[in-house]
């Protein structure tokens, strides 16, 4: 079993901090692929941070005394060597101080076996290059935690070190400066004070909070020097979603010992079959993307995290690395610059790398940076708007609901659509992050779900009503879920919004209020609706017989079918997977009020491997030079990017973005829209490629577009042998 806590190595090791007694023993409980521990002559010095869903800790000093290699001691090392991790006879001493490491506590409360599971690698014990920060002050690197370059500030002999240390309510200098730091709850914070480029002093502050599921990382970089100083920083995550497993192909003498379950989710990228390992991803500039998730399993995931880039108030990095842990660990390494991957390799260990560029930084002023990381099960929001800047509410609304329904035709109850569950949960949390006493507890709450087109709440249940009441709030705890009953109507295909909204009703509160969006992907069905008038769609299925009239059920005469020939619209008489065209049914449809159609039985899904109910094999769709009408022709929406594009003259094949600088192609599209009668312009390739729908596109050459059955968050495809 892939989760299992059986078998476990337990360590016996020195736990300090904030104990009045000075020192106590914990139990840490380390996978047993883990290296060994010599947890005799180990003195590790932590403090921690932790809720009901997660934990966060936050190296003070100390050492582990490991069983394996340590390739970049604190005093400088390889910036190339890729042996670390690797067990070994001897013990090697790895860092403490300035290390952080990430746990799950309860998780997600929907998946037991996410509990209690490191998100970094040695998580529980925060130390090595598994999860750390450093500056680049001119041309030099420093380590946060790194005694050579550095060291925990004291302003003045008289004044306590600061270290890591934890706060369950702001301190007194604190609190009348930041008069509103309690309203965001615990955090840990510290000072480290370094030096480099022109030799003036900066200090980092560090400040840790937990916001539910999430750790915010936010760090203050202020010049107390007399010279400006040219200042970026970065921050690294050896990510885990389960235990690491031993690599068994060859790998471990050069690219570590572990082959793990890590597959990094970015939004308007996604996953396609052939589904396998990803290779290093770079991200500059505009092409950070706002969030990603790393799954232990796409499909069926049990482990998610989630790194938050720029939503909320996170400040978006000038770059992104994701790739293999012995590539990217090393302290003395500046990504942006030094890190030149193996373009051809896939990742066994993945870690990511976060960097925000270089800036001047003049005396006496501060420069703010601010990330997240943590779990990535639901959808929260904790922020909002002063003017266009975010700010931190006291209050948190999480919606969770599945990411995507799942298509499977093999077992269905009458006249219901192809989709599993065929009914399902969505549920919502209000947590109050306060710990101050003050007007910050929400006193009588409601919450209510809008749904979109193709959903509705499941009627005839007790108390599945829109809006419920949830009550009072109190100082840092959690509201029990909220929940509605849901069903998919199958009509509608892609990425559904649900909208939830709380609000506290108390007239003499604080008012407090939030919305979250949550999006499902809801794959096309045998179902779906003819809109008023033409429109222009295209059909994600084949047929034994594929003529309009046939696959519809449509008489002669009572609709148009028409497709783009090259010089004008001509009639259409039979289907073809990925070909778009137009649609106008007589007397059917009306306006704001279409007409549910329902296709033949034998319709089947597109791209089966033969004999297996599986959409795995990609589709290949001829564009002439000109105009061209196209259309996604598998079940689950596709985003516009992952398509490949292959040419003749000389024969080969590249994406769609380099197809696009190449001039083979344009990458706007134009997608009628039935609800304004005038085309969506859509000139982002994040775009998706939602079934049903049709989709101009404009082409400089002939080319042969090449699209692969997407692979969707919780999502797969399951239909009887020969795909019906």
């Amino acid at each position: 079993m892939r989760h299992r806590r059986s078998g476990m190595v337990v360590l016996a090791c020195v736990l300090m901090g904030l104990l009045a007694a000075g020192a106590a023993v914990a139990q840490i409980i380390l996978p047993p692929s883990y290296p060994r521990v010599d947890a005799q002559n180990s003195d590790p010095v932590w403090v921690s941070l932790e809720n009901s869903y997660i934990q966060c800790n936050v190296g003070q000093a100390g050492t582990m005394k490991v069983y394996a290699e340590c390739a970049d001691g604190d005093d400088g090392g390889n910036k190339t060597f890729r042996g670390d991790k690797i067990p070994d006879d001897s013990t090697h001493d790895w860092g403490v101080s300035g290390r952080y490491g990430i746990m799950s506590m309860v998780g997600d409360p929907n998946v037991p076996d996410d509990d209690n599971r490191p998100l970094t690698f040695f998580g529980m014990v925060p130390c090595h290059y598994f999860g750390y920060w450093k500056l680049r002050i001119g041309n030099d690197m420093r380590m946060i935690g790194d005694g050579g370059s550095g060291s925990w500030y004291s302003e003045n002999i008289f004044s306590p070190v600061m270290s890591p240390t934890l706060y369950l309510i702001p301190p007194a200098d604190l609190a009348n400066k930041e008069p509103s730091l309690g309203r965001t709850g615990p955090f840990i914070r510290a000072v480290w004070r370094t030096s480099g480029g022109n030799g003036s002093t900066i200090l980092t502050e560090i400040r840790i909070h937990l916001v539910r599921d999430m750790v915010r990382f936010e760090y203050r970089i202020t010049n107390t020097g007399t010279v400006s100083e040219n200042v970026g920083f970065c921050q690294n995550g050896d990510v885990e979603v389960g235990d690491p497993v031993f690599s068994t192909a060859g790998n471990g003498g050069f690219y570590g010992p572990y082959d793990n379950l890590n597959y990094a989710y970015i939004k308007g990228n996604g996953a396609a079959q052939p589904f396998g390992k990803q290779r290093a991803m770079i991200y500059r500039g505009q092409q950070v993307p706002d969030s990603f998730e790393v799954y232990d399993d796409v499909q069926n995931p049990v482990n998610v995290t989630r790194n938050i880039l720029s939503l909320e108030d996170a400040t978006k990095p000038d770059y992104l690395a994701l790739g293999e842990y012995n590539d990217l660990y090393h302290k003395d390494m500046w990504a942006p610059l030094d890190y030149r991957p193996d373009m051809m390799h896939t990742i066994l260990d993945m870690c990511w790398v976060l960097c925000w560029d270089q800036k001047p930084l003049a005396p006496g002023t501060t420069r703010t940076i601010v990330t997240y990381y943590g779990l990535g099960a639901a959808t929260s929001k904790w922020t909002y708007l002063v003017g266009k800047n975010p700010t931190r509410d006291s209050g948190l609304l999480a919606v969770e609901a599945p990411r995507s329904l799942k298509y499977d035709s093999t077992n269905l109850l009458p006249n219901a659509p192809e989709l599993s569950p065929s009914t399902f949960k969505v549920q919502a949390w209000i947590y109050n992050l306060a710990t101050d006493p003050g007007p910050y507890d929400p006193r009588d709450v409601s919450a209510t779900i809008y749904l979109p087109k193709g959903l509705q709440l499941v009627p005839g249940l007790p108390d599945n009503n829109p809006i419920k009441e949830v009550g009072m709030v109190p100082l840092n705890t959690e509201s029990d879920p909220i929940e509605w009953t849901v069903m998919a109507t199958g009509e509608t295909a892609g990425e559904l919004p649900i909208y939830v909204s709380a609000v506290d009703n108390d007239p003499t509160g604080m008012h407090w209020q939030q919305t979250v969006l949550r999006k499902v992907t809801v794959p096309a069905t045998k179902r779906g609706q003819f809109a008023y008038g033409w429109q222009l769609m295209s059909v994600p299925f084949t047929f034994n017989n594929p003529t309009v009239s046939y696959v519809f059920g449509l008489t002669p005469g009572t609709f148009s079918a028409k497709y783009w020939n090259g010089l004008a619209n001509v009639n259409l008489s039979q289907l073809t997977p990925g070909q778009g065209f137009w649609m106008y049914v007589v007397n059917g449809p009306t306006w704001q009020n279409p007409q549910a159609f329902y296709l033949v039985p034998d319709a089947a899904i597109v791209g089966e491997a033969s004999g297996t109910g599986k959409q795995v094999l990609e589709q290949r769709i001829k564009l002439a030079r000109g105009w061209n009408m196209i259309g996604n022709p598998f079940v689950y929406p596709m985003y516009w990017k992952q398509v490949l594009v292959w040419y003749g003259n000389p024969a080969v094949t590249v994406t769609l973005d380099e197809a696009v600088s190449k001039g083979w192609l344009d990458s706007t599209l134009f997608a009628w829209n039935t609800d304004k009668w005038d085309y969506d312009i859509l000139r982002d390739t994040s775009t998706m490629l939602c079934p049903w729908k049709g989709y101009w596109v404009y082409a400089r050459y002939p080319i042969t577009l090449i699209m692969r059955p997407p692979v969707l968050p919780n999502g797969d495809v399951t239909a009887n042998p020969g795909g019906m």
